[in-house]
């Protein structure tokens, strides 16, 4: 049960600094014009709590662009992810 245990929190850690690679990646990467701002966003997102600023910045300007082809859906997620990552999680303490 330990074993398993490390092994998933380990695999989560991995995964996440995997996806923080990743948007790193896309973001030094692409051009500006080009930037995959929702795929980048999603990356940070999937990384965790260090990187929230630029979960926050680049899911904003994921929520706007998708207002153009009528993705209203696409745009609601993105301010989601942005809206979760710019509050606090609750604490223990504050139930």
């Amino acid at each position: 049960m330990i074993r398993e245990t490390q092994y998933a929190d380990g695999m989560t850690a991995w995964r996440a600094r995997l996806h923080q690679r990743i948007a790193l990646a896309l973001e030094k990467k692409t051009p500006a014009e080009t930037c995959p701002v929702a795929e980048i966003a999603y990356h940070f997102h999937m990384s965790g709590a260090q990187s929230a600023e630029k979960t926050v910045e680049y899911a904003i300007v994921a929520a706007g662009q998708a207002h153009e082809p009528l993705a209203f859906e696409d745009a609601a997620r993105f301010y989601r992810m942005a809206f979760r990552q710019s509050w606090p999680a609750p604490s223990a303490f504050d139930q």
